[in-house]
């Protein structure tokens, strides 16, 4: 009779600390959630500079383009991401165990893992294209103030 009251008791023990850390997941993928969202917005920066009206358009500037645009979109994806999972372990917190939300998670991590892998093969494009070019550096520009600035680098 005793163990079986220690044996309860244990469970109980074990189903707080399993709702008190589905509680705090919640409220850090929630954190996270708006982190990504700025980060978002970061990559949206990026975009307007590498696909702005005003870019000469270069091979190389177009790839950029694509890599912020992809990485833009990934932020928003992995933003979607977590605040799916979010909701999920919010509600398994209070007893409801919501399939369709850990599904919204799942699939919403694929489609992020699948745009910052293109981007990152995208900038890879890039680089390689820029290496096998110019093997000891890619050579300077002058900007309309008068000074030097290289190809790689933000203007």
């Amino acid at each position: 009779m005793q163990s079986d009251c220690a044996s309860e008791e244990g469970e109980e023990k074990i189903s707080t600390v399993k709702k008190n850390l589905l509680q705090a997941e919640c409220g850090t993928n929630a954190a996270q959630g708006a982190l990504f969202i700025g980060r978002a917005a970061l990559e949206l920066t990026g975009v307007s500079h590498h696909c702005g009206i005003e870019e000469h358009w270069d091979f190389y500037e177009t790839l950029r383009c694509a890599a912020s645009a992809q990485g833009s979109l990934a932020a928003f994806a992995v933003a979607s991401h977590v605040f799916a999972e979010a909701v999920a372990q919010c509600e398994e917190s209070v007893g409801n165990l919501n399939l369709d939300a850990y599904c919204a998670a799942s699939v919403s991590q694929i489609v992020h893992a699948t745009l910052e892998l293109t981007a990152a093969l995208t900038l890879l494009a890039d680089f390689c294209t820029l290496m096998n070019k110019f093997p000891f550096g890619r050579p300077q520009d002058i900007r309309e103030d008068g000074k030097m600035y290289a190809h790689i680098f933000h203007r």
